[in-house]
């Protein structure tokens, strides 16, 4: 699955059951276009310092929906299983 991110905030969500929902495994971030990723509870920021997302331990979640900034366009793969809507809250 394909997810295009525009450049300013974008909302986006996911039906890919992934092995590493990490934001890290997600977006790693190698050109520096994500600044924040933001879910109902819970966010992460890139610290282009250290080159690291904080906190790292931030993961996506299937029945949440994210809302990121992001200075360019940026489209991210998501590899994985289709979540079985029948069983998922």
């Amino acid at each position: 699955m394909s997810v295009g991110l525009g450049a300013g905030w974008s909302w986006f969500s996911s039906n890919i059951v992934v092995d590493d929902a990490t934001i890290g495994a997600i977006i790693p971030n190698d050109g520096e276009e994500v600044n924040v990723v933001k879910g109902q509870s819970t966010y992460s920021q890139w610290y282009s310092s250290y080159g690291v997302w904080y906190p790292s331990a931030f993961e996506f979640d299937v029945t949440q929906t994210y809302i990121s900034y992001s200075f360019e366009p940026f489209s991210m793969s998501i590899t994985g299983d289709e979540v079985d809507v029948a069983s998922t809250p």
